[in-house]
C-alpha cells in the first residue's frame, strides 16, 4: 500500500494505492506527469523506495532486474509506458505485490483487464487527488 498527502503552497495532494496495477490515463498535459513527480519527491523526503521510468528507460531486461533486486519497494512509476512497455515487462510486473502506476493510452492492454484499475487526476481550487475512475 501507497498513501502520500501533503499540504504545499495552499495545494493539498492525496494518493492512496493498494498493491495493485494502475493505469492513469488523461489527455497531454493534464497532471500526470507532475503528480509523478510529486510521488518521487515524497518518497526521497521520507526514504521510502521508489522505481521510476519514462522514455529514457533501460533495456527492459534492465528494469526487471533493477526492480527484482530493490528491498521493500514502496512504488514503482512508468510514464510514457506507452513508448517502451512489452509484454515481457507487464507479465513481470503482474507478479508483484507493490502498486505500479503505468501513464498509458494503448499498451495496458498486455495486462489482464481484471488486474488492471484505471486511475485520474482530478484537480479542484486547490487540490490533486489520484482517484479511481
Amino acid at each position: 500500500m501507497f498513501e502520500m498527502y501533503l499540504n504545499m503552497n495552499h495545494l493539498s495532494v492525496s494518493v492512496h494505492l493498494q498493491n495493485k496495477i494502475y493505469v492513469q490515463m488523461g489527455n497531454s498535459a493534464t497532471g500526470k506527469t507532475y503528480i509523478f513527480s510529486l510521488i518521487k519527491q515524497f518518497c526521497l523526503v521520507n526514504n521510502m523506495i521508489c522505481c521510476s521510468y519514462d522514455y529514457n528507460c533501460k533495456d527492459i531486461n534492465d528494469i526487471i532486474y533493477e526492480i527484482k533486486n530493490k528491498k521493500a519497494l514502496n512504488i514503482i512509476l512508468f510514464d510514457n509506458a506507452d513508448l517502451y512497455l512489452t509484454q515481457q515487462l507487464a507479465d513481470f510486473l503482474a507478479t508483484l505485490n507493490v502498486p505500479i502506476v503505468l501513464n498509458s493510452r494503448l499498451k495496458y492492454k498486455f495486462f489482464n483487464t481484471s488486474d488492471l484499475i484505471c486511475l485520474h487526476t482530478k484537480y479542484t481550487d486547490n487540490s490533486i487527488i489520484m482517484e479511481d475512475y
